[in-house]
């Protein structure tokens, strides 16, 4: 048997899209989590100053310094290269009821550097619901609301 062997060539790290590709979610205490690809398309901010727009139910996230006044820093979480923003203030502002961790599935950051988040379109993840604890939730796996 003749065998045909062909050298698999190492890519950079950080230059290619990795699996996960774009990853944010939003838990009910206010814990944004972005993974390591949304941060770095924002720049990888130490810092972000956060919009909301009632009328469309969009969040808006842009880089910005910590010495700002109205920011909200930039954490790590874990052991892994994504980062997390407490954002508690503002679904209890805003009046954003979660029914549980939602998952944003269609993540854009716009020409002038800001993620959009749209909370129409954000679900409950499945990952979720498939935790042995939310029997209940995912019979009633309702949408997001806001005032």
């Amino acid at each position: 048997m003749r065998t045909n062997w062909r050298l698999v060539e190492k890519r950079p790290q950080g230059n290619e899209v990795t699996r996960f590709g774009l990853y944010v979610s939003l838990s009910r205490i206010g814990y944004l989590f972005m993974n390591y690809n949304v941060f770095k398309g924002l720049g990888e901010p130490e810092a972000v100053e956060i919009y909301f727009d009632s009328v469309n139910n969009r969040i808006g996230i842009k880089a910005t310094s910590a010495s700002r006044r109205n920011s909200f820093r930039v954490r790590k979480f874990g052991y892994s290269k994504g980062k997390v923003i407490r954002m508690l203030q503002v679904l209890l502002d805003y009046k954003i009821d979660l029914p549980a961790t939602v998952q944003f599935y269609d993540i854009e950051i716009d020409e002038e550097g800001i993620l959009i988040l749209d909370l129409r379109t954000a679900r409950v993840s499945d990952r979720v619901l498939k935790h042995r604890d939310n029997k209940k939730l995912r019979k009633v796996a309702s949408p997001v609301t806001s005032v």
